[in-house]
């Protein structure tokens, strides 16, 4: 199911002239390096697990995208998740699902209730 992350990534260059000869174009390198990585962690983590844990996967990023950048002497500051952007098809079988579940408990709890009283 594809899905559209926003995302924001905070770098600085902290030798210019290495970042400068060991990368020809060092900025499109991170834009690719960030892309990549950010595919990859995506593809790996839960729907569910993406929407609440935004925070989790921009600790991860920031690493992994830190640890490509490293050999050009560029600093991966920080990377923000800003939203995860699901088809609205998808949003609403979400909800139908979340709907059916509240009424699944809810039937629970008046059976162990009826049960109770019985």
């Amino acid at each position: 199911m594809p899905v559209d992350v926003e995302a924001v990534l905070f770098w600085k260059v902290l030798d210019p002239k290495k970042a400068a000869l060991d990368a020809a174009d060092y900025q499109s390198a991170i834009n690719w390096a960030s892309q990549t990585a950010l595919r990859d962690n995506i593809g790996k983590t839960m729907l569910s697990d993406m929407i609440e844990g935004r925070d989790m996967i921009s600790g991860e990023l920031q690493k992994i995208i830190d640890i490509r950048t490293k050999p050009w002497e560029i600093n991966v500051i920080s990377v923000e998740v800003k939203d995860v952007l699901i088809p609205s098809d998808l949003e609403d079988e979400m909800s139908m699902q979340a709907q059916a579940e509240r009424e699944r408990q809810a039937r629970v709890i008046l059976g162990d209730s009826e049960r109770q009283v019985a």
